[in-house]
């Protein structure tokens, strides 16, 4: 009882320190990654290693990257996006003539740009990709675009020619489809959301989440998406109750949104 009273009161000052909230997340398999890199820091405990946090800001910068996993390659989940390609983005199609998509939780960008070239493919060129995520380090590397070719595995030889310029064993994506995307800082715990999207994917996040934190978070997406509009979790993840934030399952992790 003594330590999770000790953990209460880290995560608290950690909420001070870098504003993120460790209460919506799950419990013991946050509070195993942190004692794992409080072992690496050779702090012997949860207070000791806040007086290291306080006095190095290179360690904090590495907790807080450490604390946000970015996992991510293009075209993950390649089920996920032909369902996308032959029927949600045609069906979106029919309903405005101007795509607007949110990938929340974006990482280091290979979701939107996977997106971005799902659509110029199909030669759809009214459309706005919103990126956000929490870590401002991911989302550098994704505005500057550039990988190595392993996160790149699921691209063709002439998808990776048409849109990457190759350099010193790395590929940057090319100027003309980084154009539609615009990239944010954003909590999904604790920022407002924005509105009237079409398409809103938030993939490998929620298993993170307590349940009361998922559900929090689903129905503000919910208000997000027009009717109509469309929300994309992770493979492994699941809604329950989906009727509740006026969801219907449409196929694999996809579900529509069928009223307001």
């Amino acid at each position: 009882m003594e330590i999770d009273r000790e953990f209460e009161s880290f995560k608290q000052s950690i909420r001070q320190l870098i504003n993120l909230d460790l209460n919506c997340y799950k419990e013991k398999q946050l509070k195993r990654r942190i004692q794992q890199f409080i072992q690496r820091s050779r702090a012997r405990d949860y207070r000791e290693f806040l007086d290291l946090l306080a006095k190095d800001a290179a360690l904090l910068k590495r907790f807080r990257d450490y604390l946000t996993i970015n996992t991510s390659e293009f075209f993950r989940d390649t089920k996920v996006f032909e369902h996308l390609s032959r029927v949600i983005i045609p069906a979106l199609r029919k309903e405005t003539s101007f795509l607007k998509i949110w990938s929340a939780g974006c990482s280091i960008g290979a979701e939107p740009y996977s997106l971005a070239i799902l659509l110029a493919e199909q030669n759809i060129r009214n459309f706005k990709i919103d990126a956000s995520d929490y870590d401002p380090n991911a989302l550098k590397k994704g505005r500057e675009g550039t990988y190595p070719l392993n996160l790149l595995k699921n691209l063709s030889p002439g998808l990776l020619e048409k849109y990457f310029t190759p350099a010193d064993g790395l590929y940057t994506v090319k100027d003309f489809l980084k154009k539609n995307i615009t990239w944010k800082e954003h909590n999904l715990l604790q920022d407002s959301f924005p509105h009237g999207y079409d398409l809103i994917l938030c993939r490998n996040v929620f298993i993170y989440f307590t349940q009361q934190a998922q559900a929090e978070v689903l129905a503000k997406f919910s208000r997000s998406l027009r009717t109509n509009g469309y929300l994309v979790i992770g493979s492994s993840e699941f809604i329950y109750y989906p009727e509740n934030y006026n969801f219907v399952k449409e196929s694999f992790s996809i579900y529509k949104k069928i009223s307001e």
